[in-house]
């Protein structure tokens, strides 16, 4: 998974209200180009339209909210007809597996491997962990808003020397640490489209008691900004 950065190296200054408006957003008399809206497609959206527009100069107008933090891209998904699928059924392309019992389902283990890298006499080591060993402990992070106390669905938390991670529809995060090599404290950022960064350190002591954490975002002030656009990742 690709990470983004959407950027307007140089705003422009014209009157979006007295452009002329365009099936894609609006026509800059000043510089003779279209200038396409943003500001009603999800960050998902604008990335999608930026890299289908690679390599071409595209200006664009967006919430600066919409832009302010790195983007994760997650590539759509393609869902195969069912006529091409039988085809390669015939074919034997790939067979069909028997469906799994939700008896089945719940008998089995699922192993997700975490990467926890710690820091021993100045030196940085690597050291594979699985869920289920007794050194690991998992945690439920939960993202909110801080004004409505709504939970965050996409928001962005990287967590120091343990990894990146995204909320689910629920504004959850489940993170699984080996408490046996955490040290003394942690550093949590986390952010979302509409929503101040927030930056916080969490120690061992509190991980120890505390097994579910939430963390509160508060909403950022919106404005309208255009430009040539620059996507870096």
């Amino acid at each position: 998974m690709q990470t983004y950065k959407i950027s307007i190296p140089k705003p422009c200054t014209e009157d979006w209200d007295k452009m002329t408006k365009t099936d894609q957003g609006k026509l800059c008399v000043a510089c003779n180009k279209v200038v396409i809206d943003f500001t009603g497609m999800s960050t998902q959206e604008i990335l999608h339209v930026l890299l289908n527009q690679k390599g071409k100069k595209v200006c664009g107008n967006f919430y600066n909210t919409q832009i302010k933090n790195p983007i994760q891209y997650m590539a759509p998904t393609r869902k195969m007809k069912w006529p091409a699928m039988a085809a390669m059924l015939v074919a034997g392309l790939f067979t069909v597996a028997p469906a799994i019992t939700h008896a089945q389902r719940n008998t089995e283990k699922v192993v997700h491997p975490v990467s926890v890298r710690i820091d021993q006499s100045g030196t940085n080591e690597t050291i594979n962990t699985e869920p289920g060993k007794d050194s690991l402990i998992t945690y439920k992070i939960k993202v909110k808003s801080f004004k409505t106390n709504t939970t965050i669905a996409g928001a962005q938390i990287n967590i120091t020397d343990v990894g990146s991670f995204t909320s689910d529809k629920n504004g959850m995060v489940v993170v699984s640490i080996s408490m046996k090599d955490v040290p003394e404290f942690i550093q949590v950022d986390c952010w979302a489209s509409g929503f101040e960064t927030s930056s916080q350190t969490i120690y061992k002591t509190q991980l120890e008691k505390n097994k579910k954490l939430e963390i509160f975002l508060a909403e950022e002030e919106r404005y309208m900004m255009r430009g040539d656009v620059s996507i870096d990742h």
